[in-house]
């Protein structure tokens, strides 16, 4: 028997939004301020569509979060993000 993998996903629903907008803030904000001279909480969060956006879990614990839009020929992979600690 294959024993589980580690790191898993799971479909996020609405009640991931602060999740999602910590592990974005945490691994993207001095990017975004270094790039554009400021953080946009805002629409950070208006950005946040479950349908579209799964949770990163390592043994269960969420870790991370990514987006993918589904296409005709594949999908787009939008953002990637897990927290530092990991």
């Amino acid at each position: 028997m294959i024993p589980p993998a580690p790191v898993s996903l799971r479909r996020a629903s609405p009640a991931d939004a602060e999740f999602v907008l910590h592990v974005t803030e945490l691994t993207m904000r001095a990017y975004a301020v270094a790039i554009r001279g400021h953080w946009d909480s805002e629409g950070t969060r208006a950005s946040f569509t479950p349908s579209t956006h799964r949770i990163a879990q390592l043994h269960g614990t969420d870790i991370g979060c990514l987006e993918w839009i589904e296409e005709p020929d594949g999908f787009r992979l939008n953002k990637l993000y897990i927290l530092p600690a990991y």
